[in-house]
């Protein structure tokens, strides 16, 4: 997409090809991307590996949908870019989107937690589930710290660590079937995950 002979040709094609609902192949320096035009504008196709996904390109820039965050977002210096409605920008580092202030990009790194040893089976006490049943939540030791489970498996997957102190955890799904976890901690604060 950084190719400046295949933005050429996006260029000279999207203002020839028009046609509703008609899907344009081209092949430039290797390239194979295809062009569509629908009611809402031009739609370019490309292949990422096996992965196809489809693209805008407006206002000099790619936009795409990100489904994971729910938003627009698009591509500039190898990054992807959202400005939020407010006016803010983000950037995507580390699967994840983090203010761009002042020409820089403060990234985060969580603290990395082993889950207990050895973990509770799925059905002890103290586990919350998601209602669609793909997450749990494990409650563990006096220090109340909370361990993430992917229970799409067989045996519950580790998949991280939320934190100490947990009192109550909720599920909320958000659209797209993005499960959201709410947890409460002791000292009266919260977190969403």
């Amino acid at each position: 997409m950084r190719e400046p002979a295949i933005v050429r040709n996006i260029r000279q094609n999207q203002r020839a090809e028009i046609v509703p609902g008609r899907y344009y192949w081209h092949n430039v320096r290797g390239v194979r991307y295809c062009h569509t035009y629908q009611n809402n504008g031009h739609w370019f196709g490309f292949y990422h590996g096996p992965t196809f996904y489809w693209s805008r390109f407006y206002g000099d820039r790619w936009w795409w949908f990100d489904k994971n965050f729910n938003q627009r977002v698009f591509g500039s210096n190898g990054y992807w870019w959202w400005p939020s409605s407010n006016g803010n920008l983000y950037v995507y580092v580390d699967n994840n989107y983090y203010p761009y202030e002042g020409g820089s990009v403060t990234v985060v790194k969580p603290e990395v937690h082993p889950p207990p040893e050895p973990a509770l089976a799925p059905t002890s006490d103290p586990t919350h589930k998601s209602p669609d049943g793909r997450r749990m939540v494990q409650i563990y030791g006096e220090r109340a710290e909370a361990f993430l489970y992917d229970t799409t498996k067989e045996n519950p997957v580790y998949m991280k660590y939320l934190g100490q102190g947990v009192d109550r955890v909720r599920f909320s799904n958000r659209s797209g079937n993005q499960t959201l976890i709410l947890l409460d901690f002791k000292n009266g604060s919260f977190a969403v995950d």
